[in-house]
């Protein structure tokens, strides 16, 4: 993005600026989007080599930055401010991307802290009543506890 934008400021045309980056991307990138300046120059038709470029890469921040650059190359907007916009949401992303692992693990570890808790709370419970299995006393002493035994046979 950044890229793109700073050969924004020097030139108004998009296919032009998107050959001028391409030489300063990495590989594969760099020469998908020289392959869709050459289609476009080729062809004369712009939309359709940016089309094709969008299909051959997979990843939805760059479709949407395409998508963008394209719109704006048709109203003669400022590619810059398409570009930050561009970079906001991408930031946006990873932030939200962050905070769900983040998430994740801490839901994970308290679930972990859970059942280890759960396991020790049946040990000393099993300790201090004297008998052999304390769940399977517990739980087979009635109907309801039957039937959970039976649901966690079922499930597992």
């Amino acid at each position: 993005m950044n890229i793109i934008d700073n050969f924004s400021k020097t030139s108004d045309d998009l296919v032009n600026i998107l050959e001028k980056s391409s030489k300063y991307l990495e590989e594969p990138l760099g020469s998908q989007i020289y392959d869709a300046v050459v289609e476009a120059k080729n062809t004369g038709d712009t939309l359709q080599a940016l089309q094709d470029l969008q299909d051959k890469v997979r990843n939805k921040h760059f479709k949407v930055l395409m998508r963008n650059l394209e719109i704006s190359s048709r109203f003669e907007t400022n590619y810059s401010d398409i570009i930050e916009d561009c970079r906001n949401i991408f930031h946006e992303y990873l932030k939200s991307e962050k905070e769900k692992r983040t998430l994740r693990v801490n839901g994970m570890l308290e679930i972990g802290t859970m059942l280890i808790c759960g396991i020790f709370c049946i040990y000393i419970i099993g300790d201090i009543t004297d008998q052999g299995n304390i769940i399977l006393a517990l739980l087979a002493g009635g109907a309801l506890g039957r039937g959970i035994l039976i649901f966690m046979g079922i499930s597992i």
